[in-house]
């Protein structure tokens, strides 16, 4: 059987590349999940949100984005 060349194999992630992907991952999922649970209660339990407490979590997100980016460097080609 012939080796196949059309999809040369992808290296191996390091550990930091690893942390910096599940680093992105959470950053785009968390905010989505918050902002439904925010829509649900405000809707169904009537809770009022102060805008600084959400807008220091939406800062503190930005941060773990641009944490998991700097950990995952470069696009492996």
């Amino acid at each position: 059987m012939r080796p196949d060349h059309t999809r040369p194999e992808q290296p191996e992630l390091t550990a930091g590349e690893r942390a910096g992907a599940m680093l992105i991952v959470a950053a785009i999922v968390l905010p989505v999940l918050c902002g439904l649970a925010i829509v649900v209660t405000k809707h169904f339990l009537w809770v009022h949100y102060n805008t600084h407490t959400v807008t220091l979590w939406l800062v503190l997100d930005a941060a773990i984005l641009i944490a998991g980016v700097l950990l995952r460097g470069e696009q492996h080609p």
